[in-house]
């Protein structure tokens, strides 16, 4: 496992301390910060999801396949 940056190490109370401050602002208290808060869960999340997309025929399985160094995917020429 990689190792944090060191302003990375307490992301999650440095959230959470974000989230009390939106919530204190006067300006802010009317408004939903329900989507900032998801947002700024998933960005601390452990995990996430990566997205491929293209034409077919285009890579992708091989991409992927690369990016592992294993042949997870099948990939060949034409639909597969």
């Amino acid at each position: 496992m990689v190792a944090l940056p060191p302003q990375c190490q307490n992301l999650k109370e440095q959230v959470e301390l974000l989230l009390q401050l939106l919530q204190q602002e006067p300006t802010l208290r009317s408004h939903d910060i329900t989507p900032v808060q998801t947002s700024l869960d998933k960005a601390i999340s452990p995990k996430f999801e990566i997205v491929f997309a293209g034409a077919f025929s285009a890579g992708k399985s091989m991409l992927i396949n690369a990016l592992l160094e294993r042949e997870l995917l099948y990939s060949a020429e034409g639909h597969t």
